[in-house]
């Protein structure tokens, strides 16, 4: 309900209207309070018919009116920093209601390190100018001192109220600059990374507030939106936009292999096998759409090509697609529609399994730690165990205690302390650890990893104990290089945008950001090896822990592989 949030001071009835997806396994509804004041919510309903129909049934919602003792412990209620508190004074239905109240503004200094009155920020302005901003000020109880006039201020208030809101209107281009401005000022204070990334961040300014002003329609609107965003460096970074339209993917799923866009997986082998290369799509040289696309992402090499790569080919629902591939020597054309809701997978997954006696894979993608528990002591039995992270991890870095033999206490993980402008991280930071110890059993035989670009931070974080604490060979390629927690920030005309707000390197100190986890062995696919259905980052990770080479079914030629996979990372985590 971004483009009709809620702001009425009366009980109003809001309903929201949506279709679920087929493979859909949850739906959340629920009420959120975005920055200050009161909230009062009651009397929620759920309802369903079958699509097409008006055939509304009521759907069972536990204490949807907040009347039952002890109800509101059923309902999930994620903000740490918000209070949650059932209130008889302004029920719209029955005795009572739920309140949620804004976190209470801080007072005092957030850190020990603050500035002090008279520390002043030197700022140059351009065109010589320069302003002197006070950093602190002495204050009293009726504020800050020495008193100044309130007039100045009133009057830009009254000139501001006279210029009218802004709106919606992507055609405003007051809506337009003011997304610009606020997006580059919030990297330009808070973006951790400028001393690493090889960025005049003060250039992108104008080069930005110029490419808005051009804008014709919202599309052009998030690019220009998108390359200022990319150009920080964030692999994180992302923009998003009210009304969306819904992309839908081809049949396949391709990645980029010997400097080529490569058909991996294929739902219509009648038309595309693993193996083949796109050349282009509707006449559009399929390389250089990868790289056109990837201008447009932030991050390493290896993430903007998988980025690029999972919205590739992309478009509306049904639109016929002209494909040039070369299958061999074979250049063939084969006309196809976009009928997938999302882009196609890797490979079909295989949890947890036993390759051959003695090896064990485990995908770290999909495989969630409850599955993995009852597997312990066969994996520490094992003579080698293979452990797959070529995307994001299923909430199982637990599995890490287990590898290791002594605890552990880096600091990896810091939140700069902002107490200055222009990203003046003189304060310092604060520094987080995990503090892992072992568990057992201890899995200490032959151990592989696999990894790749897909690979981004909390997959990072994994892949960073394994590096630093020698856990076991790292096959495959580097990881993303983009890790830690992400703020978001919302634009005027609804659109929004998150970025990394947290610093974090490896374990010895070293950067990560933009280079990523370095594997110990190399392996790249080849077309080849995908040609005759091999998964050679896999079987290279069997080599190593003494496996024998695996034998080829016609399932693998196919490209659904059901010993071994990978998923693609989700780059929102």
């Amino acid at each position: 309900m971004k483009d009709r949030q809620i702001t009425s001071s009366d009980w109003q009835v809001y309903e929201i209207e949506g279709s679920v997806a087929d493979d859909a396994t949850m739906i959340f509804y629920g009420a959120f309070l975005r920055g200050d004041g009161r909230m009062w919510v009651d009397a929620f309903e759920l309802q369903a018919a079958p699509q097409g129909t008006e055939n509304w049934v009521s759907l069972p919602v536990i204490d949807a009116s907040f009347e039952q003792p002890g109800g509101l412990a059923k309902w999930n209620r994620h903000s740490r920093i918000h209070a949650y508190t059932t209130d008889t004074d302004r029920p719209y239905a029955g005795a009572q209601s739920l309140r949620l109240d804004a976190p209470e503004p801080l007072i005092g200094p957030l850190f020990a390190e603050h500035a002090m009155p008279g520390e002043v920020a030197d700022l140059a302005l351009g065109a010589g100018l320069r302003a002197q901003v006070p950093l602190a000020l002495y204050s009293a109880a009726e504020g800050t001192w020495p008193r100044g006039s309130t007039h100045p201020l009133e009057a830009l208030k009254q000139s501001i109220k006279a210029m009218g809101p802004i709106g919606h209107d992507v055609q405003d281009p007051r809506l337009r600059l003011a997304g610009v401005l606020i997006t580059w000022n919030l990297f330009q204070h808070f973006y951790p990374y400028f001393d690493v990334v090889a960025v005049d961040w003060a250039a992108e300014l104008p080069r930005a507030l110029q490419s808005a002003l051009q804008d014709t329609d919202t599309a052009a609107h998030v690019r220009s939106l998108q390359r200022l965003v990319a150009a920080s460096g964030d692999g994180h970074g992302n923009v998003f936009w009210p009304q969306r339209p819904t992309a839908w993917y081809p049949p396949f799923r391709a990645e980029w292999i010997e400097g080529r866009v490569v058909i991996v997986r294929s739902l219509e082998l009648t038309q595309f096998e693993p193996g083949d290369v796109v050349l282009s799509v509707d006449g559009l040289d399929a390389v250089s759409s990868v790289r056109d696309a990837s201008e447009l992402i932030g991050g390493s090499p290896q993430w903007k090509r998988h980025r690029a790569l999972e919205q590739f080919g992309s478009g509306d629902e049904g639109r016929s697609v002209r494909y040039q591939l070369q299958r061999g020597e074979q250049q063939i054309t084969v006309d196809s529609t976009l009928n997938q809701r999302s882009p196609v997978p890797v490979a079909e997954h295989a949890h947890i399994t036993e390759l051959q006696p003695g090896i064990w894979y485990v995908n770290l993608g999909t495989a969630s730690m409850d599955e993995i528990r009852p597997k312990l002591d066969a994996l520490a039995k094992a003579e080698g165990v293979i452990f797959d992270l070529r995307g994001y991890p299923k909430s199982n870095h637990e599995v890490l205690r287990h590898l290791m033999r002594e605890p552990e206490a880096a600091q990896w993980m810091a939140i700069p302390k902002i107490t200055r402008p222009d990203h003046d991280f003189r304060a310092g930071h604060q520094r987080y650890v995990w503090n892992l110890q072992p568990a057992e059993p201890h899995i200490g035989r032959r151990v592989a990893f696999l990894t790749d670009g897909r690979a981004i931070s909390y997959a990072e974080t994994v892949m960073a104990y394994v590096e630093a604490q020698k856990l076991g060979a790292i096959m495959g390629a580097s990881t993303a290089g983009t890790n830690g927690g992400i703020r978001s920030f919302q634009l005027p005309g609804g659109f929004g945008v998150v970025f990394t707000g947290m610093r974090v390197v490896r374990h010895d100190g070293s950067r990560l950001l933009g280079i990523g986890i370095p594997p110990t062995i190399p392996v790249q696919p080849t077309i080849g090896g995908l040609r005759a259905g091999r998964d050679e980052v896999l079987d290279a990770g069997i080599a190593s822990v003494g496996g024998r080479q695996r034998e080829i079914t016609p399932e693998d030629k196919g490209g659904f592989s059901a010993s071994h996979a990978s998923t693609p990372a989700d780059p929102a985590r």
